[in-house]
């Protein structure tokens, strides 16, 4: 029986193995169609019967559904992402939808660094005024990145790997997650970083999650760097506030409302814009991994098997999923200057608990008692004050001068 697969070009090296693994043959047909009108017609035009159908950013919606002559048994993301997939049509035809998970943390978070580092070292700047045939060590200042603030929106994979790269540098870490104990408000992230970076899904909730308010409120010199999803930041409030000059400096982003953005978006020349082509994630290697779970997915097709990968298209329906997104468990990773180590519930749901912590902060997040406080010297500022006997034992597990253990703590 053939197999027949609707995806991009480069699909057909990635059914090579699975060919070879199965001993089926698969038939892959690629298209370029990036948006919804150009997928119906060709599937309107096309009476070929496709199994799966893999797509990045093309809309797979109602009317795209409705367009196929035959039902498609999986629907792949080709990525984390999936708010481009209408899950309820889907889920109404009992069509699967699988992503990638965990395909570019690393990437993306490189990326983000990549910007910051950039950015505090005026790279563009210092690189335009060299093709100009300035020669001037004065004319931009940079700055260290140790010592500064780093807010991160968002502490999923992409997250927490942004923070522990972050911390090697030196940086402060704050972070927004209303699934993290040590979450910080949004508007107080805002006021207190000088680079802030956005790791959430789209959803209502988080749609313009940035906007004019949330601009007014970051720092003079701020620099903000979306990898998410471009609907999170409002893109006319970002342009005037980049116009303004008084809080932020910088907007770096992979992400847009509507992308391919148009070219004649005033975001592409304005000069305090660095942007990229939704790129943050995509390397050689990112895609080779990519490459591997959607050829499972299909190896597993082939053989009657359920998807491997998450199935998006299920009970967990309503949740949130971005590029690099989480797995299925809930993760909670403690910032850690040794050996980072992740506990996860068993039913999924997050669990404020870490394994031999290190810092003063984590022996505070670990060992406050209900009630209490934590004060955070780590990131240089106090929520609350702990009792003295915690804040004691704490300060003794990390000099090492008590073998007291943890459960000592009424």
């Amino acid at each position: 029986m053939l197999t027949r697969v609707l995806g991009n070009a480069t699909l057909k090296d990635w059914v090579v193995e699975t060919q070879k693994a199965t001993g089926k043959k698969v038939d892959v047909r690629s298209i370029r169609a990036e948006t919804e009108t150009e997928l119906c017609k060709y599937l309107k035009s096309s009476s070929l019967r496709f199994d799966v159908v893999v797509s990045s950013f093309t809309p797979v919606s109602e009317t795209v559904l409705e367009s196929f002559t035959h039902k498609p048994k999986i629907i792949q993301a080709q990525g984390s992402g999936y708010n481009h997939i209408d899950i309820e049509a889907c889920r109404s035809r009992n069509i699967k939808v699988c992503n990638n998970i965990d395909w570019c943390s690393t990437e993306v978070a490189e990326y983000v660094m990549a910007a910051i580092l950039g950015s505090a070292g005026r790279l563009n700047e210092l690189g335009a005024l060299m093709a100009e045939g300035t020669w001037d060590r004065n004319a931009v200042p940079r700055s260290s990145v140790r010592e500064a603030t780093l807010g991160i929106v968002g502490y999923g994979k992409i997250g927490q790997t942004v923070e522990s790269f972050a911390r090697s540098f030196g940086m402060q870490v704050v972070i927004c997650d209303p699934l993290l104990q040590r979450s910080v408000p949004l508007h107080d992230l805002l006021r207190a970083s000088d680079y802030v970076s956005l790791h959430v899904p789209l959803t209502s909730e988080t749609r313009a999650l940035v906007g004019a308010a949330e601009l007014a409120l970051m720092k003079p010199g701020s620099v903000l760097i979306n990898t998410s999803r471009g609907g999170v930041v409002s893109e006319q409030a970002i342009l005037e506030a980049l116009d303004d000059g008084a809080t932020v400096r910088a907007y770096v982003a992979d992400v847009f409302a509507n992308e391919p953005l148009p070219a004649s978006h005033p975001l592409r020349t304005h000069p305090r814009a660095v942007l990229t082509p939704h790129v943050a994630g995509k390397t050689v290697q990112s895609s080779a991994k990519a490459a591997t779970q959607i050829a499972e997915n299909l190896r597993r097709l082939l053989a009657g098997e359920e998807p491997l990968l998450r199935e998006v298209a299920g009970d967990d329906l309503d949740r949130d999923v971005s590029d690099a997104s989480d797995s299925d468990e809930a993760t909670v990773v403690v910032p850690d200057t040794s050996e980072r180590k992740t506990v996860t519930k068993s039913d999924g749901g997050p669990e404020e608990k870490a394994l031999e912590p290190r810092t003063m902060r984590d022996i505070f997040d670990q060992l406050c008692r209900p009630g209490s406080s934590v004060m955070n010297l780590a990131a240089g500022m106090v929520e609350f004050e702990p009792p003295q006997d915690l804040r004691q034992l704490a300060s003794d597990i990390v000099l090492g001068v008590s073998s007291a253990q943890f459960s000592e703590i009424p």
